[in-house]
């Protein structure tokens, strides 16, 4: 998100004549009547797909440009003023995309947030103020084995008048692999730490029938059974599972051993997978599946 403008639309139909409103958000003043601005739109993957126009805003203050995306995919948007050249007023992002998918509207969030229940250095409602900030549509507190912060933020954000939408969550996990649990109705780890009578029928369940399969090379099968476990457990409870940073680099190697995680997709076992993570303390990641 641009704190300083707003783009509308923000996905349009590739190699379509379109129409790209810009407008400086409350906080800043709006361009002046009779100021040009100058926009540079180009796409990220095609080098030669570039463009360079001069607008004036309207009364309003908005800019209103048309131009013709041809490449799929992301675009970068660069404002800057002819009276004052040295720096870009903002940079915007949109994206191209064929007709079916340019109908869909987008949304933005952050299903993987930790406060201070856990390894985190804000509140629930701190963090959830500053995910809405960024722009986000919606999030989720997911802490370590702690469900409750969820509950927290979205209470505290009902009564602050937060407009966004915020999932109760948790990440659940264990020596070698951890999975989130989002919109579940409850605790997950909850039942794993205190009930042996819920997870141990389903984890034994689960642990026999992958005796009776031929997995892939190097997968434990205790390791596996647990996980069925905690996605079963996800899913009765109505929540979605997430298999979190299958390439996070912890102790020098993946947190994930490589055979487990390709064993979850083989089987299709989780709802997504995560595929972007950041993490100071190494490196950024990202991973396409």
């Amino acid at each position: 998100m641009n704190k300083l403008y707003e783009i509308f639309p923000k996905v349009f139909t590739v190699s379509k004549p379109s129409r790209i409103t810009i407008r400086p958000r409350q906080s800043r003043k709006p361009f002046g009547n009779n100021q040009v601005i100058q926009v540079k739109i180009h796409s990220m993957e095609n080098h030669a797909d570039q463009t360079e126009l001069l607008c004036k805003p309207d009364r309003q203050g908005a800019l209103h440009i048309k131009t013709t995306l041809k490449n799929k995919g992301e675009y970068r948007l660069e404002l800057r003023s002819k009276l004052k050249n040295k720096r870009p007023l903002g940079v915007l992002r949109i994206f191209a995309a064929d007709k079916k998918h340019a109908r869909l509207r987008p949304y933005r969030g952050d299903l993987h947030i930790h406060t201070t229940y856990s390894d985190g250095k804000s509140s629930p409602i701190e963090m959830a103020i500053i995910a809405r900030e960024k722009g986000l549509d919606y999030a989720a507190i997911t802490d370590h084995c702690a469900y409750a912060p969820s509950l927290e933020a979205i209470k505290q954000a009902g009564k602050a008048g937060l407009n966004m939408l915020l999932l109760p969550g948790e990440e659940v996990g264990m020596q070698n692999w951890h999975i989130l649990s989002i919109n579940a109705s409850e605790a997950v780890m909850n039942h794993f730490s205190f009930v042996k009578s819920v997870y141990e029928p389903v984890y034994q369940k689960a642990l026999s029938k992958l005796r009776k399969r031929k997995l892939l090379p190097g997968v434990s099968l205790e390791s596996y059974a647990h996980i069925i476990t905690t996605v079963e457990r996800i899913k009765k409870l109505g929540g979605v599972s997430c298999i979190n940073h299958p390439y996070w680099v912890f102790h020098d190697r993946y947190h994930l051993p490589t055979p487990l995680f390709k064993q979850i997709l083989h089987d299709n076992l989780t709802d997504c997978v995560e595929v972007l993570v950041s993490d100071i303390r190494t490196e950024d990641q990202m991973l396409t599946v």
